[in-house]
């Protein structure tokens, strides 16, 4: 389809001469063909992973002989759903992670995969921010695993240094989650101290209780005993122990998902975890 909305229908060679003949012929005759013509036909063109892009005809297509050779398209909309097809994409994957299998199906990865998953973070931007999504490639260079690919699709909305609010599908499904997940030793210090502290201390605990009873799952990387200088018998030595903190939720592959209710159950995940983000970008 070029650029400026002319198409020929049927004639792949047809030369710009021809074409801007037929052009002109069709517009003096355009008085006659309105009156015989039916309304512009729409064609609408769909592509996997959601796209949808209409485009409005005209003229018309294929009636009485007639060649149609403009068109105004709209630009494509991206649907909210995320398909299944993702989650079978990143199942294959695990068991063919190398490059040959991954040249065969980039273009499935960027129907069923990144578009469906662009499309999910756009309509959160608004509320949250714009989201980044990652790299399909693994940084493979310090690591016994060269397997070149990741087996998940992850997209971070960054609220501070290494802070964030996450969303992911693999094979397993979507998941969500928020927190702390890249810490530098200034921000660990940081963190420890407001955890010390009475008031900023018991307001985390508050917070992370709260999600616990909501279902969520506390995580991070954590120190096996208590940090130096602090009691192992600490009330609060069990977030003492993070070197960062992450709340997260594991969805799988509810009937929503391929909906777009998924954008609204992100979203109130993501509500959920802003206190939680809240006290980390005040106290890091």
């Amino acid at each position: 389809m070029a650029s400026t909305g002319l198409a020929n229908w049927g004639f792949d060679k047809l030369s710009q001469l021809a074409l801007s003949s037929l052009i002109q012929l069709l517009s003096s005759l355009s008085p006659l063909l309105s009156s015989l013509s039916p309304p512009p036909s729409s064609l609408s063109l769909s592509k996997g992973g959601g796209f949808d892009g209409h485009c409005q005809l005209n003229g018309t297509a294929n009636r009485g002989g007639l060649l149609v050779v403009g068109e105004t398209c709209q630009s494509g909309v991206m649907d909210a759903g995320i398909p299944l097809e993702a989650v079978e994409f990143f199942a294959e994957l695990e068991a063919n992670n190398d490059r040959e299998w991954w040249t065969a199906h980039k273009m499935q990865w960027q129907d069923a995969v990144r578009e469906p998953m662009q499309g999910l973070t756009d309509q959160l931007a608004a509320e949250f921010g714009a989201a980044k999504l990652f790299r399909p490639n693994r940084d493979v260079r310090f690591s016994l695993d060269k397997s070149p690919y990741k087996t998940h699709q992850g997209a971070v909305v960054a609220t501070g240094a290494g802070i964030g609010y996450y969303v992911q599908v693999s094979s397993g499904g979507l998941l969500t989650g928020a927190g702390w997940y890249q810490p530098a030793p200034a921000q660990v210090a940081s963190y420890r101290q407001a955890v010390l502290a009475e008031r900023s201390g018991r307001k985390l605990g508050q917070v992370v209780a709260a999600l616990v009873e909501a279902g969520f799952e506390i995580g991070g990387d954590t120190l096996k005993t208590a940090p130096r200088g602090v009691e192992t018998d600490h009330p609060r030595i069990a977030l003492l122990r993070h070197r960062s903190l992450l709340a997260s939720a594991e969805h799988g592959t509810p009937p929503w998902l391929e909906t777009a209710e998924v954008v609204e159950r992100v979203r109130a995940d993501w509500r959920r975890y802003r206190p939680l983000m809240t006290w980390l970008t005040e106290h890091l």
